[in-house]
């Protein structure tokens, strides 16, 4: 199966379980689109349905994974930063820079996680919770670059920070404090 297709209620039935587990995660992802970003959340949502297809088709009836599992989820998670590398930042005409980038990634493991979570009493959780351990192992190592470009601010505005730093002497504060006390004779 190919990562790009896209996968329709009734063929993830098999997989999905229940109607009850369906709603649940509808409900995570309108509750997430109501409090990040719609088009995220329904990004996301598209991408946990390909990794259920890719767990589907790949997971055999002896308990064992198709070999060629780690391709296709390696694929999805190239697919994953794509899209966000294609997405518009906050002028329209540049990219998004790499801290947002990184704010994407934060939200898509945690919706992926829940979305995983609520299947927890399915036959197939450990399979797509495997899954998505290896996806999000995958878009962690092509997001090295936008940890690397984090940690870099991260020197720079601490080196800042420490070029500017004041020293405070709190002498004379301390001397005043021990005035008033004695005065009031409880020092």
């Amino acid at each position: 199966m190919v990562c790009s297709e896209a996968v329709t209620e009734s063929e993830l039935w098999s997989f999905a379980g229940s109607e009850e587990v369906l709603k649940r995660q509808q409900s995570l992802v309108s509750d997430f689109g109501e409090q990040i970003s719609k088009k995220l959340g329904s990004r996301i949502q598209q991408f946990y349905q390909q990794i259920l297809a890719l767990g589907q088709s790949k997971y055999h009836s002896d308990g064992n994974w198709d070999i060629s599992i780690h391709q296709d989820i390696a694929a999805l998670a190239s697919q994953v930063k794509e899209w966000m590398n294609s997405q518009p930042g906050k002028r329209g005409s540049e990219a998004l820079g790499f801290l947002t980038k990184l704010r994407y990634f934060t939200h898509i493991r945690n919706l992926l996680n829940s979305l995983v979570e609520v299947t927890v009493k399915e036959a197939y959780f450990t399979s797509i919770s495997s899954c998505i351990e290896i996806l999000l192992a995958r878009l962690k190592t092509q997001m090295a670059q936008e940890l690397a470009q984090k940690k870099g601010r991260q020197k720079r505005l601490l080196a800042v920070r420490k070029k500017h730093k004041e020293t405070i002497n709190f002498g004379d504060l301390h001397q005043y404090a021990i005035e008033v006390l004695s005065k009031r004779g409880k020092y």
